[in-house]
């Protein structure tokens, strides 16, 4: 019986011990949180963007790496700036560096200033959400750019979601969305399209039940726990081996080897000799699918909310432009010459043909000037994208993108 208390005491010594320890760490990492932004953002849920749970407006995180003090890819926040661009991640410059993304080359060959305030996973209506912020800089010129990839379903979201599709349809049209909705989200539908998502296929029920709970126990501590996020950011800094699938690689045969069984349908892989990738085409075709009533209506709040920036931009006293940014599939599109073996590759290009179509006509009636870059990615000599299933322009497609900018503007002058 001694020897039980004695075994007792000592698990229960050891225990309050091990939580002393945490309690004492939580607390100096969050102190050291608060006066050092470096170890804020290595302890915490971080990334580059940061989304109001109210108002679920979307902003740059200023504790992410390169960002500013307001949160944008900035080596600072300029109080005043010739030119301002908004946009998504293609803006951004997603898997370049910041000084290769199309606004810091536009820069140079502009010799004007620039500030770049584009927060990936975005569409034009949180972009009209930064406007304001942006015309503070007093600009005479904004630059939107828009990409084809992911805008239109961006914007339906985000205007579902602040439950406002009422102010772009009749209600009998809400309705039925909000029946799609239900029967299959678009999210969902997206995700069942993607390479980069996986899948718990239901055989096991306790062993996805088990899995859900851990991911909800993670995610918990991931908002609550700064120490836990400290201890994640150096695991993540201490990994090595292969990236997993769906970063950007630098060899397209290494993309190749490195799909999955789960990703093989989503994708299809192209090789000439001079450009190769590994193409989404099913992915980019749910979010351009005219046939579906949320995209159609995303094209209309897309349309709005472009007239209204360029509205607000033009009573400010600056220009306003759109880039159109394509798919990557899109550019690819003389290149291949077996679309009918790609499932979803003609059905996605026609999309995307159909949809610059009705923005360009929508511009053209509406006075907003623009500039279509599309021609110039797809005729260059170097290969404009990364080789593997990533989309986003690589530093040679955001050369060409500020090289058709700057022209467009030289031309206009």
């Amino acid at each position: 019986m001694v020897r039980l208390r004695q075994v007792s005491f000592a698990c229960a010594f050891a225990t309050g011990l091990v939580l002393c320890t945490v309690a004492a760490s939580e607390v100096a990492i969050r102190l050291a949180a608060r006066v050092w932004r470096r170890a804020d953002c290595a302890t915490r849920p971080c990334g580059s963007i940061v989304i109001d749970p109210t108002t679920l407006a979307t902003r740059g995180d200023p504790g992410w790496p390169e960002h500013d003090a307001r949160g944008f890819r900035n080596a600072r926040a300029l109080t005043r700036s010739d030119v301002v661009t908004l946009g998504d991640s293609h803006t951004y410059g997603v898997h370049v560096q910041s000084d290769q993304a199309w606004p810091a080359q536009l820069r140079r060959r502009l010799n004007v200033t620039t500030y770049n305030m584009a927060v990936p996973a975005t569409g034009p209506v949180q972009a009209r959400d930064l406007l304001a912020q942006a015309l503070h800089l007093h600009p005479h010129l904004v630059i939107f750019g828009f990409y084809f990839g992911n805008d239109l379903v961006d914007d339906f979201e985000a205007v579902r979601k602040r439950h406002r599709l009422s102010d772009f349809t009749r209600s009998d049209t809400v309705a039925l969305i909000e029946s799609a909705e239900r029967n299959l989200a678009i999210e969902a539908e997206i995700g069942t399209r993607s390479p980069f998502v996986g899948s718990v296929d239901g055989t096991d029920s306790m062993a996805a039940s088990a899995t859900s709970s851990f991911r909800r126990l993670k995610e918990w501590l991931g908002d609550h726990s700064r120490l836990y996020g400290f201890l994640r950011s150096l695991r993540d800094r201490l990994a090595s081996g292969p990236k997993p699938a769906g970063t950007v690689v630098a060899r397209y045969e290494d993309a190749v080897a490195g799909l999955t069984d789960s990703q093989m349908p989503k994708v299809s892989a192209f090789s000439d000799g001079v450009w190769k990738t590994i193409l989404t085409a099913p992915y980019r075709l749910v979010t351009l699918d005219q046939s579906d009533m949320r995209i159609h209506i995303g094209l209309t709040i897309t349309e709005r909310e472009i007239a209204t920036m360029h509205d607000s931009v033009v009573a400010s006293g600056a220009k306003f432009l759109v880039v159109l940014l394509p798919t990557k599939e899109f550019v690819f599109q003389d290149r291949i010459h077996d679309a009918d073996a790609r499932p979803g590759f003609g059905e996605l290009v026609q999309a995307e043909s159909e949809a610059t179509r009705l923005l360009v006509a929508f511009f053209q009636a509406n006075r907003i000037d623009f500039v279509d870059p599309s021609l110039a990615l797809r005729t260059s000599a170097a290969q404009p994208y990364f080789e593997d299933v990533d989309g986003h322009p690589n530093a040679v497609g955001h050369a060409i993108i500020a090289t058709a900018i700057a022209d467009h503007l030289s031309a206009a002058r």
